[in-house]
């Protein structure tokens, strides 16, 4: 008899979103949820796939969305949050790079 017991690694910041991201797609779909997150949908749904999210992030993304009462809002927001694109992305790398000992 197997565990329906799922661990994942918590939402840490820009560092794990993208496996984080992942991961929690695959959760919301297995839960029947993941509805909430493309479109507005029943108020029992959405709050179910908020507080799925809210459960599986750091304090720090968490304070980042603390007034979101939407799913799909909060998820776009850690999406832009922690995957930023064009002068961002390369903001990020040089700072990596920079930071990088030998």
């Amino acid at each position: 008899m197997g565990s329906d017991k799922i661990t994942m690694q918590k939402l840490k910041g820009s560092a794990n979103y993208p496996i984080w991201a992942i991961r929690m797609t695959a959760f919301l779909t297995k839960e029947g949820l993941m509805t909430a997150i493309s479109m507005n949908v029943d108020p029992d749904i959405n709050a179910k796939a908020l507080s799925n999210i809210q459960l599986l992030i750091e304090d720090g993304p968490l304070l980042q969305i603390q007034n979101i009462t939407n799913a799909k809002e909060a998820w776009e927001a850690l999406k832009n949050l922690y995957s930023p694109k064009e002068f961002s992305s390369e903001f990020l790398i040089c700072r990596e790079f920079f930071d990088t000992n030998l």
